[in-house]
C-alpha cells in the first residue's frame, strides 16, 4: 500500500510538471514566432536580430522546459502503468514503456550533441 502511494504521488507530482513545462515551452516558443515573423515580415532585420539575440536565454529556458515535458510525460506513463496493474503483469506492461523510454533519451542526447557540434560549436 505504501508502494502504490509513493507511486501515485510521483504520478501526480510527473503529470503536472509535464503540463506546466509544456504550456511554458508552448507559450515561450509562440511568442518569440510572432514576434519574429512580425519583425520580419515589416522588413525589421535588424531589429529582428537585435530580439533574436536578447531572447536567447529564454529559448534555453524554453528548450529545457521541453526537455522537462518530455522526460516527465514519459515518467509517468510508466508510473501510469504501473499503478493500473497488479502483481507481475504491471512490470510486464510498463517493460515496453520503459525500453521505449530509454531508448528515445539515448537518441534524444545524441541529437543534442549533434547540434552542438554542428550549430553551435
Amino acid at each position: 500500500v505504501r508502494f502504490n502511494n509513493c507511486l501515485k504521488i510521483g504520478f501526480g507530482l510527473c503529470v503536472s510538471l509535464s503540463v506546466a513545462l509544456g504550456a511554458y515551452t508552448t507559450t515561450v516558443f509562440a511568442i518569440m514566432a510572432i514576434y519574429s515573423k512580425t519583425a520580419l515580415g515589416m522588413g525589421l532585420q535588424s531589429e529582428y536580430n537585435q530580439f533574436f539575440d536578447a531572447c536567447a536565454p529564454y529559448r534555453l529556458s524554453g528548450f529545457r522546459s521541453f526537455l522537462g515535458a518530455i522526460l516527465t510525460y514519459n515518467i509517468s506513463w510508466i508510473l501510469s502503468l504501473i499503478l493500473n496493474y497488479e502483481g507481475e503483469r504491471r512490470w510486464w506492461m510498463a517493460l515496453p514503456a520503459i525500453i521505449v523510454g530509454i531508448v528515445g533519451l539515448y537518441h534524444y542526447n545524441n541529437i543534442i550533441g549533434l547540434a552542438g557540434t554542428f550549430l553551435y560549436s
